[in-house]
């Protein structure tokens, strides 16, 4: 076992499988780090605390979210309600929303030239 200090992870342990297997009481009571298992030298499994686990699957879960909505309705940022465009328009690069108002533009126009 051996301990680093990640700038993005904070304090780790590593363990390889073998000393992760004999030690697992260990492994399981450590609080001040994150423990990581490694296989031939690769991690494999990051052991966190349930609650850290909770907050970083709900944060997936909201972005995951806030992309459907976008990817749902990007023509209401342009001309959707005020309410639409409050919540989607500052997460969007403003070079996106000129092509998908040109897009939109286009397609209407060829819509009633017709």
């Amino acid at each position: 076992m051996f301990e680093i200090q990640d700038e993005r992870l904070g304090q780790l342990k590593i363990f390889n499988v073998t000393e992760a297997r004999a030690n697992f009481a260990e492994v399981l009571k450590e609080d001040s780090a994150k423990v990581v298992v490694t296989r031939h030298g690769r991690p494999t499994k990051i052991l966190i605390p349930y609650d850290e686990y909770l907050a970083l699957v709900g944060a997936a879960q909201n972005v995951s979210e806030r992309l459907n909505e976008v990817a749902a309705s990007p023509a209401s940022v342009i001309i959707g309600s005020e309410d639409e465009k409050a919540n989607i328009r500052p997460h969007l690069p403003p070079k996106w929303v000129q092509r998908e108002a040109e897009q939109l533009v286009t397609s209407l126009k060829g819509l009633f030239s017709k």
